[in-house]
C-alpha cells in the first residue's frame, strides 16, 4: 500500500483520468477525471474491475494487451475503447497502460491513463467522414494497432484541439465588437446629455441597447454550450401551446427581418396544438432557425410554416431564398467549432455555435432536424417533433 500512497496526490493533479488497477483487474485508485469520465463515484468503482464498466465487444482484446504487458513483449500498450457509464451511456476513450513494480521488479500494479475521445470518435464516424481511425484498424496487427491508432487519434485529437482555439479566438472577437460598441456608446450618450442634445442621445442610446442585446446573446450561446456539454442543462417540460409559441417569435423578430430589409410569412393553418414540451428551449429552437434565416438572407424572404398532419408527428420549418449552403458542409454546420458562412458572408454577426446548440436542443426534445440547401438558393430547416 506504501506504493499506492505516493499516487494519491499526483493523480488529482494530472489532466486526464488515472486509474491503478490489482493485475486481476479491480481498482484500488482512481481520480476525480476518471470518476467523470465513467460515471460513477470513487467509492462504487473500488467495488467494481475494469470488466464492468468496459464494452463487452472491448474486453478480450483489453485482455489480450494485458497479457503481452506481463508477458514482457509490450513495454505498454495504447488502446482506443469504450467505457460503458453508470447511466448506460458508451464513452469512447484512449487508454495507455503501464505497470507498477515492486524493487525486485515485480509487477504489482496496472497504472492506466485515459482521455475521453468521445467527440472525436463521432467526428470520425459520421456519413461520408474519411474515417482514418476505421482503415487503420482494419489493416495494423494487434500489437501495432494498439499504438499506431492511438497515435493517429492523438493527431487527430490535437488538430480538433487546434480547430477549438481557433474558433474560440472568433467568438472573442465577436463579444469583442460589441463590447467596444457598449463602452464607446455609453461615452457619447453621457456627451450628449451633458450637451443637452437629448434626440441624439435616444440615438445612441437605441444602438447601446442593441450592442447590450447581442452581446448577452453571444454569453447565453457560451453558457448553453457549456451546459450542453456538461450535461446541465435541464428541461422544464409543461404544456405549451406551439401554434401561439411561433407566432410570438415571429413577431419578437420581425423588427429584425425589417432591419435587414427581408420579408417575413408565417404559415400555420392550426388553431391550437399543445405539446408537452420546454417552452425556452422550444422558443430557442425556433428562434435561432428564423434568426439564421434573415441574417443569411441578403433580399428576398424567409418563411415559417407549422404544421400537424392526422394528429401524428408535428413539423416546424424555416425556408429562406439567402447564400445557401454548399453540399459538402451540410453537416459541418452542426459542429460547434466550424463556422462556415463566414467566408460567404463576411458581414454577419455570427459565433457559429446557434445551429450546433439548435440540434443538441432538438435531440433533448425528442425531435430531429434535416437541412436542404443548394448554394446561392437559400435554405430549408425541417424539425419535427413526436
Amino acid at each position: 500500500m506504501e506504493l499506492l500512497n505516493t499516487f494519491d496526490t499526483f493523480i488529482e493533479k494530472v489532466p486526464f483520468g488515472v486509474s491503478i488497477n490489482t493485475l486481476d483487474g479491480y481498482y484500488v485508485r482512481v481520480n476525480s477525471l476518471f470518476c467523470d469520465i465513467c460515471g460513477y463515484t470513487q467509492e462504487e468503482l473500488l467495488e467494481m474491475n475494469f470488466g464492468h464498466i468496459t464494452h463487452p465487444e472491448d474486453i478480450d482484446e483489453n485482455f489480450s494487451l494485458d497479457e503481452k504487458l506481463l508477458g514482457g513483449e509490450l513495454p505498454y500498450y495504447q488502446f482506443a475503447k469504450r467505457y460503458i457509464t453508470k447511466e448506460g451511456e458508451q464513452k469512447h476513450v484512449l487508454l495507455q497502460v503501464s505497470l507498477i513494480k515492486n524493487a525486485e521488479k515485480e509487477a504489482q500494479y496496472y497504472y492506466a491513463q485515459v482521455m475521453d475521445i468521445t467527440d472525436l470518435s463521432q467526428s470520425l464516424n459520421r456519413p461520408n467522414a474519411d474515417n482514418e481511425y476505421l482503415k487503420l484498424d482494419s489493416f495494423v496487427p494487434l500489437e501495432q494497432r494498439c499504438s499506431n491508432i492511438s497515435y493517429e487519434i492523438l493527431r487527430l485529437y490535437r488538430q480538433q484541439n487546434s480547430r477549438k482555439i481557433a474558433h474560440l479566438s472568433h467568438i472573442a472577437h465577436e463579444l469583442k465588437n460589441p463590447l467596444n460598441g457598449v463602452k464607446g456608446l455609453a461615452s457619447l450618450m453621457r456627451s450628449s446629455y451633458e450637451s443637452g442634445n437629448a434626440e441624439e442621445a435616444e440615438t445612441y442610446y437605441s444602438i447601446f441597447c442593441r450592442s447590450s442585446d447581442l452581446l448577452e446573446h453571444i454569453v447565453n450561446e457560451l453558457l448553453d454550450l457549456t451546459y450542453i456539454e456538461t450535461g446541465n442543462l435541464k428541461l422544464n417540460l409543461s404544456q405549451v401551446d406551439v401554434v401561439n409559441l411561433v407566432k410570438l417569435v415571429v413577431q419578437a423578430l420581425s423588427e429584425m427581418a425589417e432591419r435587414h430589409s427581408v420579408e417575413l410569412n408565417l404559415h400555420c393553418d392550426l388553431e391550437s396544438l399543445v405539446v408537452e414540451s420546454d417552452e425556452e428551449r422550444l422558443w430557442e429552437v425556433m428562434a435561432n432557425l428564423v434568426s439564421n434565416g434573415i441574417k443569411y438572407t441578403e433580399q428576398g424572404n424567409v418563411d415559417v410554416y407549422l404544421d400537424q398532419k392526422d394528429n401524428g408527428p408535428w413539423t416546424f420549418k424555416v425556408k429562406d431564398t439567402g447564400i445557401g449552403i454548399a453540399e459538402e458542409d451540410l453537416e459541418a454546420i452542426f459542429d460547434e467549432f466550424q463556422k462556415v458562412h463566414s467566408s460567404l458572408n463576411k458581414e454577419v454577426d455570427s459565433t457559429g455555435l446557434g445551429l450546433p446548440i439548435t440540434r443538441r436542443l432538438v435531440t433533448m426534445l425528442s425531435g430531429e432536424i434535416e437541412v436542404e440547401s443548394e448554394q446561392g438558393k437559400g435554405s430549408l430547416f425541417t424539425v419535427t417533433f413526436p
